[in-house]
This record gives structure tokens, sequence and C-alpha cells, in this order.
């Protein structure tokens, strides 16, 4: 069984590289331009990528090559209004076609989703204990530096 997946070097540098690994050298770095909304998400989910794109954007966690990971976040999103929609007009508890009673289908769909949010919001940093990993410093209005700017480090001055 695989183990975790790598964490980003940018996450290693916010949080200050905890396991003092070298770090790649040479690892692609994305432009921090904010994307637009994908098509495919329904009016739920425009609402919610509008909600926090601002938010994400001056984190630094929001570059334009993860799109579609922000979108995979607002379809769970989607999904998890959907099901608590239908759980505040039906039973928790439904009967089965036998007669016995089994939890509503809507109940695990929400888990489902919830389940989902989490697991995309992580990677933006959106929870609270997800955050509490990251430590970000402040840009320096003269950072030149586009890596840097990118990862919300400010450049060091060299005098």
């Amino acid at each position: 069984m695989p183990g975790p997946k790598p964490k980003p070097t940018s996450l290693k540098l916010l949080q200050g590289n905890p396991g003092h690994r070298a770090l790649p050298k040479s690892e692609p770095q994305p432009r921090p331009v904010a994307p637009d909304c994908p098509d495919y998400l329904g009016a739920v989910g425009r609402i919610r990528w509008a909600e926090l794109l601002p938010e994400l954007d001056v984190m630094g966690t929001m570059p334009l090559v993860d799109r579609d990971v922000l979108g995979a976040y607002c379809i769970y999103y989607e999904r998890f209004v959907s099901a608590t929609e239908s759980l505040a007009v039906e039973e928790t508890v439904v009967s089965r076609g036998t007669g016995g009673p089994m939890l509503n289908p809507w109940r695990a769909e929400q888990n489902a989703a919830l389940a989902g949010m989490a697991k995309e919001g992580a990677r933006f940093g959106m929870g609270a204990a997800d955050r509490s990993k990251i430590e970000v410093k402040k840009q320096d209005v003269e950072t030149e530096d586009p890596t840097a700017k990118a990862i919300g480090i400010a450049a060091s001055r060299r005098r």
C-alpha cells in the first residue's frame, strides 16, 4: 500500500521544512494567477467559488493550475448542499422495500460530500488544522522574486 502523497515544496517552505530534507531545486512553480470559474459548476458551486477564490488568492494558495482542484471542492460542496436540503424534508431513517428501517441514502451522500470537501479543502489550507501547519510570512512590497511571491515568502534583500 502506498504511503501519503509527497508534500509540495511550497508548503514545506511555509512550514519551515520540518523534516530538514533537501528540497528540490528545479520544481516547477505555477504563476500566482487566480483562475476563472469553470463552466462545469452549477449555481451553488459558482457561488461557493466566488466566496472562496478571493480568500485563497490572498492566502497565496490558489494558482491557476489548481483551478480544477478548487472546482472539485465546489462540486463536493454542491453535493453536500443538495443532500442537506433533501434531509431537511425527508426522515433520517426510512423504510426499506422489505419493511425494515434503514438510514436515508441522502445521509451517506452528505457524509461522502463532507469527506470530499475535507480532502480537497486541505490542499488549500481551508481547515483550521490545515492552516495551523502553515506559517505564512508577510510579503515585502518590494519583492521581485516571482517564486517567493508565488509561495507567499518575501524575498530577502541583499545589501
